[in-house]
């Protein structure tokens, strides 16, 4: 959304943000499943909850496209400037990531890693 739109740079700069999301989600992604399977799941309940988590993810991953989908199609026609930003059907993908990422970021700042395990205290 923060791209100038039909600029000669815009490619570069696409490009530049996609190679810092992808060593963004690199670092997240070996974070997210560290404190998912050394700290916030109980030994004792693992195969439990990480069943109910992996269904639960691909269950969401299979219906997304179709999701998508129907979003798009609803949204086609949509197309404006407010505030000195234009929004086209594509906006409401953007600024649904965007609060998806600060609820995210919101609920794990809680989590401690320091709350799970035992012989790591200084």
């Amino acid at each position: 959304m923060a791209l100038p739109r039909h600029a000669a740079d815009s490619a570069l700069y696409a490009g530049v943000m996609a190679l810092l999301s992808g060593v963004g989600m690199m670092g997240y992604s070996i974070s997210n499943e560290r404190l998912l399977f050394v700290s916030a799941v109980p030994p004792e309940k693992k195969t439990e909850y990480m069943a109910v988590f992996y269904t639960f993810t691909q269950i969401l991953m299979a219906l997304s496209p179709f999701l998508a989908g129907r979003v798009l199609a609803a949204a086609t026609g949509l197309d404006g400037r407010a505030y000195g930003v234009e929004f086209d059907q594509y906006t409401p993908f953007f600024v649904g990531s965007l609060l998806l990422v600060l609820v995210g970021i919101w609920i794990f700042s809680g989590v401690s890693e320091r709350d799970r395990l035992s012989g790591d205290t200084p």
